[in-house]
């Protein structure tokens, strides 16, 4: 289901959906994070940066790109789980870094 897809997304901003048929999905709140210029993990941070550190990076290239300030305890869960950036690939963190939205 489209709320299941968007569960594995991981920011609440990268969490909403359109559909013609049945219109806007934003079930983790990413519109309001949007307009009040807040970036945050949907559901557990730490569980999102877990499943995949690069994600870490992802957010700070959207705080900094969009003027997003990040919400404590994704914050937190960034600082904290650092060090799990070390094991990424070369070519993924390039990659990242070169993207303009």
């Amino acid at each position: 289901s489209i709320e299941q897809d968007l569960a594995r997304r991981d920011f609440t901003v990268n969490a909403m959906a359109y559909s013609p048929t049945r219109g806007f999905a934003d079930p983790f709140g990413g519109r309001e994070d949007l307009e009040k210029g807040i970036l945050r993990a949907v559901g557990d941070p730490v569980q999102r940066f877990r499943e995949d550190s690069l994600r870490i990076l992802r957010g700070v290239r959207f705080a900094v790109r969009f003027g997003l300030t990040v919400e404590p305890k994704t914050e937190s869960a960034m600082f904290r789980l650092a060090p799990l950036m070390d094991k990424l690939a070369r070519d993924r963190v390039f990659d990242e870094l070169c993207k303009q939205v």
